[in-house]
C-alpha cells in the first residue's frame, strides 16, 4: 500500500551557500561575503595591498561591525544617532567637563596625525566631535568631572586616519571598545588597576619565554614590566629607596600596547600612524579572542628583538 501523507519523507531543505571569492577586492563590495571569508582573504593579502586607501576603510567596517559594509555602517541607526547628536550640540562647545578633549585633540593632530599618508585629511573638528560624543556615552554616572582620557583619543585618531567616514567612525569606535578594547571604556583609575593586572600577565609570559632578559631587567630596572607613567615622568623622580617603594610607577611599557593595541597615548611617545595602521590590519584579520592574545606576543617579540641592546 502507498505510504500515507504523515509517513512521506519531508522535502529536503536547500541551503544556499555563500559565493566564493578569490581576492579581497572581490569580496569587499559584496554584501554576501561573510566576515569569515573576508578575514581569511585579509590574512592572505599583503600589507602593501592593505595600505590602499580604497580597501582599508571598507575592510575595517566589515570586520569591526559584524560584516556591515562602509555604506551600511554610515547610514545605519547608530550613525544617525551620532549625526543627530552633532546637530543638537554643535553650539555647545564651552563645557569645562570636556575641556580636556580639545587638549587631547591638539596633541593627536600635532604628534600622531601629522605623519599619515592617507589622502583623506583628518579634521580636528571631526576628532573633537567624535571624542565629545564618545565622552557622553562613557561619562561617570555619578556626575563627577572626568579627567583626561589618554587612550581613546588615539584610537579615534587612528580610525579617522584609516579613511573611514566620520559617522561610520563613531560606530566603529563603539564596537572596538566593546569587542577589542573593552578596558578603554573604564575610567582612568579603574583602567590603571586593570593595566597593572595585564602587565603582570605579560611579566609571567616573559619569565617563561625570555627568562634571561627578565633576570637582567629585574636586577637593573625593577618594575620595568609595569605601565609607563608619562605625566610628570614620575618614574624618574626620587632616590633609590623611594623608587623601590613605588615599583608600580617605574614601568617602561606603554599601557596602550596592551589596552588599545599600540594606537598610542596622549602625552606619550607613539609609533608613526602608518605603522599603527599596519598593526591594526593584522589585529582585525584575527578573531576577537585571538586578537586579545596577539598584543601580548607582539610585545614579547619587541622585547626579544631588543634583548641584546637592553
Amino acid at each position: 500500500t502507498p505510504p500515507s501523507a504523515e509517513t512521506q519523507a519531508a522535502a529536503p531543505t536547500v541551503v544556499e551557500l555563500p559565493p566564493q571569492f578569490d581576492t579581497l577586492n572581490d569580496a569587499l563590495p559584496s554584501t554576501k561575503a561573510t566576515v569569515s571569508q573576508i578575514r581569511t582573504l585579509a590574512q592572505r593579502t599583503s600589507l602593501k595591498e592593505l595600505d590602499d586607501p580604497s580597501i582599508r576603510p571598507e575592510l575595517y567596517c566589515r570586520l569591526i561591525c559584524g560584516g556591515k559594509t562602509k555604506e551600511q555602517t554610515q547610514t545605519g541607526s547608530l550613525a544617525d544617532s551620532f549625526l543627530s547628536w552633532v546637530q543638537e550640540h554643535k553650539d555647545d562647545l564651552d563645557n569645562d567637563d570636556t575641556a580636556w578633549i580639545e587638549e587631547a585633540a591638539n596633541f593627536c593632530m600635532k604628534t600622531i596625525l601629522t605623519e599619515t599618508n592617507n589622502p583623506n585629511a583628518v579634521s580636528q573638528q571631526d576628532l573633537i566631535q567624535l571624542l565629545r560624543y564618545n565622552n557622553t556615552r562613557s561619562a561617570p554616572s555619578s556626575g563627577n568631572k572626568r579627567s583626561m582620557d589618554t587612550l581613546v583619543p588615539c584610537v579615534a585618531s587612528t580610525l579617522l586616519a584609516s579613511g573611514i567616514p566620520l559617522a561610520a567612525t563613531s560606530v566603529c569606535l563603539g564596537q572596538i571598545q566593546a569587542d577589542y578594547m573593552p578596558l578603554t571604556a573604564l575610567q582612568e583609575e579603574e583602567r590603571w588597576e586593570a593595566a597593572l593586572s595585564l602587565h603582570q600577565h605579560l611579566y609571567l609570559l616573559a619569565c617563561y619565554h625570555l627568562p634571561l632578559l627578565v633576570v637582567h631587567l629585574d636586577r637593573y630596572l625593577p618594575g620595568w614590566h609595569g605601565p609607563r607613567v608619562y605625566e610628570g615622568d614620575e618614574q624618574t623622580q626620587g632616590n633609590v629607596t623611594e623608587r623601590a617603594r613605588n615599583l608600580d610607577k617605574q614601568g617602561q611599557i606603554p599601557s596602550s600596547w596592551l589596552l588599545s593595541f599600540l594606537s598610542g597615548q596622549v602625552l606619550g611617545k607613539n609609533l608613526p600612524i602608518d605603522q599603527v595602521l599596519r598593526l591594526w590590519d593584522a589585529q582585525f584579520a584575527q578573531r576577537v579572542d585571538s586578537a586579545q592574545s596577539l598584543r601580548f606576543f607582539l610585545t614579547l617579540a619587541v622585547l626579544e628583538r631588543a634583548a641584546d641592546h637592553l
